[in-house]
């Protein structure tokens, strides 16, 4: 999926080794991207029941919009 955050676009990927199905494990993948790009103190993926959700942390810029600009819930 696509999102973008200040302004500028970040590409994500689920599951790309074909054997992540677990929520946790999943969570744990995003977090990880979003570190690698980044952004790892500005937004936090966190399951929100049985959603995940895409949280700005940024206390720098806590009203930065986060949106997703593509992507499915498969």
């Amino acid at each position: 999926m696509k999102i973008n955050f200040e302004n500028k676009d970040y590409t994500l990927t689920v599951g790309a080794d074909g054997n992540t199905k677990d929520a946790d494990a999943i969570i744990e993948q995003l977090n990880q991207q979003l570190g690698d790009q980044g952004l790892g103190n500005k937004l936090k993926v966190a399951k929100d029941g049985n959603t995940f959700t895409l949280k700005n942390i940024d206390t720098e810029n806590p009203t930065a919009a986060v949106t997703i600009k593509s992507g499915s819930e498969n």
